[in-house]
């Protein structure tokens, strides 16, 4: 049964990231995050940012490689939290090599402390290799931490900055600018740099960063600010699941009387699989948004399979009625 309106649109345009405020609540965080790649209790304290663009920014939101991020701060540190979805994770790899990690699968960070114009960069990819610098220029390593993990669905990092590091320590209310990037080089040309606020000229573009707001701690606030931070990237997945289901629905029909012919077995079943990943999504009154994000990467052509997997039955059919 199809629920095609189940996940609501409200006018988001298929592929287009609508306007937003690029502003994330930095919230101090009771306890601090053991620094090990796994995702511990200490994140729940703060919100999932999703939604990365594709740069340059006026190209959409990325579906291929989504990406989120949580951010926090303890007395002494900034702490980062980054998952990286990617639909072929043993394609992930090192090759091992500090001095240019932007050109490997993985995560750049950048921090301009204050507002101003020096901008700290930090980069580590999928084996947790580090490199640093300042305004591009490397540096001798600094002091701070990350540890990368591949999963079963991509890849998790996690990142701990002393403020000494960032030579700042703020204060409640105050607000850094901050990008936070992707650099998916074994996927896609269309979705190799990606990030979270929208940039046209470069990754160091510090003008049009997304900004970091220090507060206390979040409390009962979280689940709210975390449906505010992704509204308009929740619209989108929605339109685009939406707009999937109603490509499908001759060609389920079709499929779905392929049963009986055991070669096609196989395929029909892995398609029954994804159709029913969808259906379940769509009967969520309000589907959490990693299984949304993860379903379009998944299954963004399942128009296309399950058109393919149509002509195969029809043309089986029309094998068996002729007698052949």
């Amino acid at each position: 049964m199809f629920l095609i309106a189940c996940i609501g649109i409200t006018g988001t345009l298929l592929g287009e990231a609508p306007a937003a405020k690029f502003e994330y609540p930095c919230h101090q965080m009771k306890e601090a995050p053991v620094i090990d790649g796994k995702i511990d209790a200490a994140w729940d304290a703060v919100p999932w940012q999703g939604g990365f663009l594709i740069f340059p920014s006026g190209n959409g939101y990325a579906t291929e490689k989504p990406t989120s991020f949580k951010a926090g701060w303890t007395k002494d540190s900034l702490c980062l939290l980054v998952k990286c979805l990617d639909g072929k994770p043993g394609t992930l790899k090192s090759k091992g090599s500090e001095a240019t990690l932007w050109n490997e699968d993985g995560m750049e960070l950048f921090f301009a402390p204050g507002g101003g114009r020096a901008c700290r960069q930090l980069i580590v990819n999928v084996a947790g290799l580090r490199w640093n610098g300042v305004n591009g220029t490397a540096d001798a390593l600094w002091d701070w931490e990350a540890k990368a993990e591949v999963t079963a669905d991509g890849w998790v990092v996690e990142v701990r900055v002393p403020f000494r590091v960032l030579e700042r320590t703020p204060e409640a209310g105050e607000r850094w600018r901050v990008n936070v990037a992707r650099n998916a080089l074994a996927g896609t040309g269309s979705e190799r740099l990606t990030c979270w606020p929208p940039l046209m000229a470069s990754f160091h573009d510090i003008q049009n960063f997304g900004v970091f707001v220090f507060s206390g701690p979040a409390d009962s606030a979280v689940a709210r600010e975390e449906q505010e931070l992704n509204a308009g990237y929740r619209q989108f997945l929605s339109a685009r699941i939406n707009e999937i289901a109603n490509g499908l629905i001759e060609g389920r029909k079709v499929v779905e009387s392929g049963q009986k012919f055991e070669g096609l077995k196989p395929e029909l079943a892995r398609l029954a699989e994804a159709w029913s990943e969808m259906d379940g999504i769509m009967a969520d009154k309000y589907p959490p948004l990693e299984k949304m994000s993860g379903f379009v990467m998944n299954h963004g052509d399942l128009k296309k399979t399950t058109k393919d997997i149509q002509y195969r039955v029809l043309t089986e059919e029309l094998l068996s009625r002729n007698g052949k």
